[in-house]
């Protein structure tokens, strides 16, 4: 063990090989056959684990617990890997974290990558500022920048897309494409509970058709949108709801009403008129006591 060293100081080495050519390196950790072999001058580095770090020559501050983790590693810095083969392939990649067996296994220059768990990311080998924490999440993704996926086999299908984030077990599991948001918690939801567009700010409930702001799903249903719910039924709530070619506007009792108002002030407003859950309609009158009860005068042309 460290049979090169010249000068390097506060170095501790255990194993058949390990810090085997260091020369100037200074306090770094080698535990297992042939690891951290190949350092020279790269300093604070710890491997553990049979041919951890062993291509290591420079890279500094790099943490490596596993079979192979970050054995190709030369000059990247700041990375850890726990797990067998996690971060095998990094050489100059830095700030990497990678936990569990082969996660970012496939990593060559990707940086600010994150991964926890089983074979997460581990597909990637350029693709950078990348979060997956599962199993299997972000697995096939090579070079695509800035997702975050969350639940196991999440965004599955990403190869180089950018920008999305995926909630859920299997969320987004077939979406290719960039700037998504899905909140799911099946790949066979092919309508998530939530999908939103990142590059038009739009957000979709139940569907992934989101051409504005906000769009729920298709259908019909009496009860379609809920502004407060009386009983919980189709019929005794406050909101809104879609029938054959019509739009209903629902009040939940027939003493309540629907009123209009306008702002009159930061702090008031000013009623129009309403339409009582009896079917009479007043304007500027608070008691509509007729079908139309008009306060003021009209024109009927």
């Amino acid at each position: 063990a460290s049979v090169s060293n010249t000068t390097g100081s506060y170095n501790t080495a255990i194993g058949l090989q390990s810090s085997y050519n260091n020369t100037t390196g200074q306090e770094n950790t080698a535990i297992g056959y042939n690891s951290l072999f190949s350092n020279t001058t790269g300093s604070f580095n710890t491997a553990n684990g049979s041919q951890a770090l062993f291509s290591n020559t420079t890279g500094q501050e790099n943490t490596a617990t596993g079979y192979k983790a970050l054995f190709a590693n030369t000059t990247g810095s700041n990375n850890t890997a726990y797990g067998s083969q996690a971060l095998k392939s990094t050489n100059t990649g830095s700030n990497n974290s990678a936990f569990g067996d082969q996660a970012l296994d496939n990593n060559t220059t990707g940086s600010f990558n994150d991964a926890f768990g089983r074979n997460a990311l581990t597909a990637n080998t350029t693709g950078s500022y990348n979060i997956a924490i599962g199993n299997f999440v972000l697995a096939s993704n090579t070079s695509g920048i800035r997702n975050v996926a969350i639940g196991a086999g999440a965004g599955n299908a990403v190869t180089t897309a950018t920008g999305n984030v995926f909630l859920g077990n299997q969320a987004g599991f077939y979406e290719t494409g960039s700037d998504n948001l899905y909140i799911s918690n099946s790949s066979t939801s092919l309508t998530p509970l939530i999908y939103g567009d990142f590059s038009t700010g739009n957000v979709g409930i139940g569907t992934t058709s989101a051409n504005a702001l906000l769009q729920l799903a298709n259908g019909n249903a009496n009860r379609k949108l809920v502004l407060h719910d009386a009983l919980n039924n189709d019929h005794q709530f406050y909101g809104f709801g879609i029938n054959s070619s019509t739009l209903r506007l629902q009040i939940a009792t027939t003493a309540a009403i629907y009123q209009f108002n306008a702002g009159t002030s930061a702090s008031t407003s000013s009623e129009l008129m309403r339409l009582t859950g009896a079917g009479r309609l007043g304007i500027n009158n608070i008691a509509p006591t007729a079908t139309l009860d008009v306060a003021g005068t009209f024109k009927l042309a």
